[in-house]
């Protein structure tokens, strides 16, 4: 068989090739970036982080939200360390089996920080710390208390660990918070 090639053997070049449409995401899943005002806010926000050497989980999760949060003054503490001691698939927090010590100063940090974001509501969730004999309940307690000693009409929301299943530290956390609001 001599002569032209059959039309289904031709190669095409990638460039010629036509492309599959894509479709465009939907308006409500799109986000902008903070402007004017709410860029200002921002920058508090990241700064009031960064000046306290604490940890959110918007930066250690990688949330694609951290604009919107941000901008609007909220973010979520993570506290005791950025590092988790387990790997979960699902979860981008950095892990490892050994993390240092537990910064002392952070419950005060944690407190200032909300004091200077005047904020009105804070969420304050925890890096599972299996390395800690009571997988950090009491420096969680430590935390949540400074920050309702410094600003007791805020609203918190608490975002715990499940404490290495070790349910005593949980009943103690449990009735330690119980107290503290019994106290205000």
């Amino acid at each position: 068989m001599t002569g032209k090639p059959l039309p289904m053997a031709q190669t095409i070049s990638p460039a010629l090739r036509e492309k599959p449409k894509r479709e465009r995401l939907p308006e409500w899943f799109r986000t902008s970036l903070p402007n004017g005002k709410q860029q200002a806010i921002f920058n508090e926000t990241k700064a009031a982080v960064a000046d306290n050497k604490l940890h959110t989980v918007c930066q250690e999760a990688r949330c694609p939200n951290i604009h919107d949060c941000w901008a609007s003054g909220d973010a979520t503490f993570m506290i005791a360390g950025q590092e988790c001691t387990r790997g979960c698939r699902f979860c981008a927090v950095g892990t490892i089996k050994t993390p240092p010590p537990l910064d002392a100063d952070e419950p005060k940090n944690l407190a200032e920080a909300v004091t200077s974001m005047n904020l009105k509501h804070v969420v304050i969730t925890v890096v599972n710390r299996d390395d800690l004999p009571d997988s950090g309940a009491e420096h969680y307690k430590k935390c949540i208390e400074a920050v309702h000693l410094a600003q007791p009409h805020i609203t918190l929301e608490l975002l715990c660990s499940d404490l290495a299943g070790d349910m005593d530290a949980l009943a103690d956390l449990l009735h330690k918070l119980t107290t503290l609001s019994i106290r205000s």
